[in-house]
């Protein structure tokens, strides 16, 4: 009995404390109430957050953990008191009504959620509650468990666990219900039956258990009628709350009270839901308005950073070649007597502005670049010149053949400033003033900075003098898309106080030789001869052929590797591919002339090295070879993905392209995948020659191996003029397409593998989707189909898409939607849409679908199920006037979730709201906003205060029309731009009030 009566008394302070988070949850305001009273209902359930950190802080579900000061009697008597007098101020409903401005609603009528802040809490608290139930369970007799689950077999599944863990504050609540809160605390003398908990509370504070007493969890619910009145309750439970943390305040070493609390707004993520807090912790905490404040600001500066980040940020660096072992060591040391070259180590240590390393094409620069970057004594060097300063080391490796943002200005720039923030956070404000001001104010859909923007940026880092020292590794300037001029103009406008020094690389082109000819600098082919002659020895002399006796003599070997380094000229690539042809002539069995003819046969210059080495193919592989680099130079040229897995490319190579065989998608498992990649390797290297192969770096476990050119110049190689004619990439197909054969390998992953689908699959097979409407629209039917199937198994995995979009739709109406929603208008514009539009309208309005065809293409709500790209499938107006001209209205009712309905119309308000037309000019949406209007766009009620508020955001955005159209360069779209502004505004200016 005394063991049951601990575990049972332990459980009094958490019975009460439960009973008031109970309480505090039936309190909210109504949806159709102000923001004032949605703040006061924030301010309460900021209180209850309050509450819950309170009993984190102090362990109280743990009867062994739990704090030590709660056993002392004093304290104890204290907290539980106040405890019991939060649970009476909210449990006397005429007091609520009467005194606090509540009014008791129907559990049915919706509330307006009040914030998230305490939700974290909740969870955390709730699992602790049901693991002290199940020990407390655990240490019954079994004959006390039946008989307690035969009693308690009629109270519902929440009542029972309120009972079953708060007997004793149940008994407690009817005793002291009478009471009012000034006399409740009278001496009361325990009876017989009384358990004493491990706690050690006073007797007056000990009560009978009765399981017969009702409990608090009523369905009756709350909602503010009177905020003045209601403030008085919020300040009554601040007050008492703060009373309870008095009591127990942090101990020396204990972290601060409210570090639960922090923790968890940080984690909270939205800015908006931030602000609202802080708004309603103004009038009780000054403490939590600073806690609000950094949780705001690390939320923005994580946001501007995710709105700099790109997938491919790092893939350049990541993939290009490590350096041979023991090579390119000299790059840090003196410069000898007989080398003509800037020390790089001294400008490294205490140089200023830009060092210049230039070379040949394939001549090794990235992997010196990459080699320098990582270096442990290029650090220490860096470090020598930073001083006191902090030291802040970014890079970036421009790839010409790659994304657009791994090619151009506004990639290099997005990729530094990522680097040089995520190591600076405290700079994102000074840095980006304008995208922190739109941060700040809630917008989630940032912009990104513009050029102006950006030159500022850096001239702002720059201007950090006394806190930091930064250094740039800039590789392959050459590689800019577009003007290189510019590209090179905006790095030099890096160099802005001496607090900024930058490497750079590129090849000897006009625009680098003229930009860079005073600077620091070497000449990487100079300087490459021990590197590429230890390279030479270490591949041929750890061949087989040669440790085999009397196969080749030291000096045959010798002969050839001097031939094969002065003819490289110091391009480390065409030494790779001289390399490659003299180990298939030990592979044949190849005599010493034979070796040495294979080396004179091969041209000096790259490119025609490349021709000499696909003229050498059998005939029998022409066709293979040809297939297999078109289709890979046609992804690069396409750029929807970075790289082309190689079970992918296996798949479509075993099938010979063909499109009748390519729609055959036959499941296959890991083995299989992993066995067709190991054969692609092998045929690579046979049909190809080692133009393409296959990497491990930067790839995941789902798609394994990738394929790549093995080098860009193989890639500009096949760009030139006249290529694709010589006889040795002729395919003589005329069903081959390679846009059609990327699609399909697009689909198969999707089809086939779909219990490994990720969001960039589906992107990737969507935009090929987009694609095949310009090349094949045959294909495009066949196809659309099973992606169409693919993305809506997505769907269903996360959330089914009948809670999506109301019901379940046959694949011919997926496909439609789908088609809708990628802005297909070749597609759509082929079906019967009038028909289509009149069966929906009859299905909306009986509830069996939610959305119409307009939603689908304004909104997207399927692509925005797998996609975190919406902007990449923007809405044309040509998709928009389709689905008008059809029949399609926007003031058709949509029901967005649960019983919230609004018009297609009112949905597009709403983001025209959360546009940042402030910042940049949007023509598209201004388009359609007119297209809708003139097709007779109505605000559902205009009357509402909500709706108001909506018709002036929109109305002050495009009402700064001139101001915006100064940003837009072209003068016809800066005429466009104001005209549709000034229709949007002649149209909504009537409705405001």
């Amino acid at each position: 009995m005394e063991v049951a009566g601990v575990v049972i008394g332990a459980l009094a302070l958490v019975g009460v404390f439960e009973d008031c988070l109970e309480l505090l949850s039936q309190i909210g305001a109504a949806r159709s109430m102000e923001k004032d009273y949605v703040l006061l209902a924030t301010r309460l359930d900021l209180q209850r957050a309050l509450l819950l950190q309170w009993a984190e802080r102090m362990n109280i579900y743990d009867e062994e953990t739990y704090d030590a000061r709660l056993s002392e009697p004093t304290i104890a008597s204290l907290i539980y008191r106040t405890l019991i007098c939060i649970r009476q101020l909210l449990q006397d409903g005429d007091v609520l009504q009467q005194r606090y401005g509540l009014k008791a609603v129907e559990a049915s009528e919706t509330n307006e959620p009040s914030t998230t802040v305490s939700n974290p809490l909740m969870t955390r608290i709730r699992k602790l509650s049901l693991d002290l139930q199940s020990r407390r369970d655990a240490k019954k007799p079994e004959s006390e468990r039946i008989r307690y689950s035969h009693s308690s077999s009629g109270i519902s599944r929440k009542t029972k666990r309120s009972r079953s863990c708060f007997e004793a504050s149940q008994s407690d609540q009817a005793e002291l219900s009478h009471q009012n809160l000034d006399d409740k605390y009278q001496n009361k003398r325990p009876r017989h039956d009384t358990y004493r908990s491990r706690f050690e509370y006073p007797k007056q504070l000990s009560y009978e258990i009765n399981r017969d007493k009702a409990t608090v969890s009523k369905k009756i619910k709350w909602t503010i009628r009177d905020k003045d009145q209601f403030d008085g309750l919020v300040r009554k439970l601040s007050e008492l709350i703060l009373d309870i943390d008095r009591l127990v305040p942090p101990q020396r070493g204990e972290a601060p009270k409210h570090t639960i609390l922090a923790r968890d707004m940080q984690a909270l993520n939205s800015v908006r839901e931030l602000r609202k807090i802080m708004h309603a912790s103004i009038t009780d905490s000054s403490e939590l308005i600073n806690i609000t404040q950094r949780a705001i600001d690390e939320a923005c500066t994580k946001l501007i950073l995710d709105h700099l980040w790109f997938r491919l940020i790092d893939d350049r660096r990541n993939n290009v070649v490590e350096a041979h072992s023991n090579t390119l060591e000299w790059a840090i040391r003196p410069p000898t007597s007989d080398a003509a070259w800037d020390d790089l180590g001294d400008w490294l240590r205490s140089g200023s502005d830009i060092y210049w390393i230039h070379g040949k094409p394939g001549s090794g620069k990235s992997t010196l670049m990459k080699f320098l970057f990582y270096h442990p004594r290029v650090i220490s060097s860096l470090q020598e010149w930073a001083g006191e300063r902090k030291l802040t080391v970014a890079s970036f490796f421009l790839w010409n053949i790659g994304s657009v943002e791994q090619s151009s200005q506004e990639g290099l720039a997005r990729g530094l400033l990522y680097h040089i923030l995520e190591q600076n956070l405290e700079l994102v404000p000074a840095v980006f003033p304008y995208m922190w001001q739109e941060a700040q104010s809630g917008v989630v859909d940032l912009r990104l900075p513009s050029n102006s923007e950006m030159k500022t940026a850096f001239k702002q880092i720059g201007a950090q003098q006394t806190t930091g020292a930064f250094a740039f590794f800039i590789d392959g300037l050459d590689e800019f898309t577009g003007n290189h001029r510019d590209g090179i103009s905006f790095i030099q406008s890096f160099i802005t106080s001496a607090n900024i020094k930058i490497l750079v690389s590129s090849r000897p082109i006009d625009t680098c030789v003229a930009a860079f000819s005073s600077a620091p600098k070497l000449r990487l082919q100079d300087l490459t001869e021990p590197d590429i002659e230890k390279y030479i020895n270490d591949v041929l002399r750890s061949h087989p052929y040669i440790r085999q006796a009397n196969c080749v003599s030291d000096a045959t070997l010798e002969g050839l590797v001097d031939d094969i380094r002065s003819k490289a000229s110091g391009v480390f690539l065409w030494v790779v591919l001289a390399c490659r042809a003299i180990t298939e002539g030990f592979e044949a069995y190849d005599d010493a002339e034979e070796l040495r003819r294979r080396v004179d046969e091969l041209p000096p210059e790259l490119e025609q090295l490349f021709r000499h080495i696909l003229n050498g193919l059998p005939t029998r592989f022409i066709k293979q070879s040809a297939k297999l680099l078109r289709v890979c130079y046609t992804s690069r040229l396409l750029q929807f993905e970075s790289r082309i897995p190689a079970f992918r490319l296996a798949w479509a190579h075993e099938k010979n392209m063909k499109t009748d065989e390519l729609g055959d998608f036959t499941p296959d498992s890991l083995d299989e995948r992993k066995a067709r990649s190991a054969m692609l390797k092998g045929r690579l290297r046979s049909r190809c020659r080692g133009l393409l192969e296959l990497t491990t770096k930067g790839n995941d476990l789902v798609n394994g191996p990738s394929v790549v050119f093995m080098h860009r110049t193989v890639f500009e190689f096949l760009s030139a003029p006249g290529v694709w004619e010589l006889d040795c990439l002729q395919i003589d197909d005329p069903e081959f397409d390679a846009t059609t054969v990327l699609a399909y390998m697009a689909c198969y992953v999707l089809c086939v593998h779909k219990t490994t689908i990720n969001n960039g699959m589906i992107y990737v097979a969507a935009r090929y989707m987009q694609e095949l409407e310009k090349s094949s629209i045959s294909t495009l039917r066949r196809l659309l189909n099973c992606f169409s199937d693919a993305l809506m198994q997505s769907i269903n995995d996360v959330h089914a898409s009948s809670a999506r979009i109301g019901h379940d739709p046959s694949i011919n109406e997926a496909t439609l939607l789908i088609a809708i929603e990628l802005d297909l208008t070749t597609f759509v514009g082929d079906h019967d849409l009038r028909k289509t539009i009149a069966v929906r309208k009859l299905r909306i309005h009986d509830g069996s679908l939610r959305y119409n065809l307009l939603y689908h293409a304004l909104r997207k709500p399927l692509i925005f199920s797998s996609l975190a790209v919406p902007d990449e499938f923007p809405c044309s107006t040509a998709m928009i006037n389709i689905l008008i001209q059809a029949g399609c209205t926007s003031n058709e009712s949509i029901a967005l979730s649960g019983t919230d309905k609004k018009t297609c119309w009112e949905s597009w308000l709403e983001s025209m709201c959360m546009a940042t037309f402030e910042h940049t000019p949007e023509i598209r949406s201004a388009e359609i906003t007119v297209l809708m209007i003139r097709a007779g766009a109505l605000v559902g009620d205009a009357h509402s205060a909500r709706e108001q508020d909506k018709l002036k955001s929109v109305l002050r955005k495009v009402s700064g029309s001139q101001s915006v159209a100064k940003r837009i360069e072209n003068l016809q779209d800066r005429e466009k731009w104001i005209a549709l502004c000034n229709d949007i505004a002649g149209a909504l200016t009537p409705m405001i009030l």
